[in-house]
């Protein structure tokens, strides 16, 4: 499974991998960036199959952030 993760904290980074890397049976490929213009670029290269967002980053904030993502993958 593709999944961009978009989030600017590196020990939440580390922790979310952790927790992908314990999972049983599914093989999960991370994508890590810290912005939402970045997490924008990669949804518009290729549809991942999940994303994990940060509702707090350096370029967006709460609903707005969810909003930016949401509309360059609506599915």
């Amino acid at each position: 499974m593709r999944i961009p993760l978009i989030e600017d904290n590196d020990d939440d980074v580390v922790l979310i991998r952790q927790m992908i890397s314990a999972s049983a049976g599914e093989t999960f490929k991370l994508e890590v960036v810290d912005r939402v213009a970045l997490g924008t670029e990669k949804l518009a290269k290729a549809r991942p199959d999940a994303i994990l967002l940060d509702l707090s980053l350096p370029d967006s904030s709460g609903l707005d952030t969810y909003e930016k993502l949401h509309a360059a993958a609506p599915d």
